[in-house]
């Protein structure tokens, strides 16, 4: 039997665990906690939406007590919850896009563009829940509906999700210059 210079534990002696040369390193640049900021950023953006729907439903309801349609009032109470997730895991989904084109374009290694992409991935609800809440008529049921069940909660969570990445953004110029 041919001993290629490895040790072979004997029986019932455990083996040590080791760092081997040949295992491959961590990447450059590449952090433990990259993925924590987006997932935060997705947590707060839906459990904001979420808090804000619960805490002003009494409002909610009373504003849409124009609403002669009863299926499609009780239909957004019982559903306009899940907007929250739906929009935040759409934006996430639309962050990743943002940082697949940030890599293919270079620009990997510039860790403080992440809260900026976050908050182009947000902006969108910001102006879509704008325009529900501000300037869209009240003609029928189902728009006064998705104007108060979804636009309302939908335009301050945008708010709250767009200062998350102005307070993200914050967080890592100040990381990175207190690195220098």
């Amino acid at each position: 039997m041919e001993n290629s210079g490895e040790k072979i534990p004997a029986e019932g002696e455990a083996e040590a665990v080791h760092n081997e040369p040949d295992k491959p390193a961590q990447m450059p640049g590449r952090s433990k906690t990259g993925w924590l900021w987006p997932f935060f950023a997705f947590l707060f953006f839906a459990a904001y939406y979420y808090l804000d729907y619960k805490l002003s439903l009494n409002g909610i309801l009373a504003e849409t007590r124009d609403i002669a349609n009863s299926t499609i009032s009780e239909s957004f109470q019982k559903f306009s919850i899940f907007g929250s997730v739906i929009a935040a895991l759409i934006s996430l989904l639309v962050y990743y896009v943002l940082i697949a084109v940030k890599k293919i374009v270079g620009l990997k290694k510039i860790k403080f563009i992440n809260p900026m992409l976050w908050i182009l991935a947000v902006l969108p609800w910001y102006f879509f829940a704008r325009q529900l809440v501000f300037d869209e008529p009240r003609y029928t049921d189902l728009a006064r509906a998705i104007i108060s069940y979804v636009g309302r909660p939908l335009y301050s969570a945008s708010i709250a999700a767009i200062w998350f990445g102005i307070l993200w953004l914050v967080v890592s110029l100040v990381l990175k210059f207190k690195k220098k």
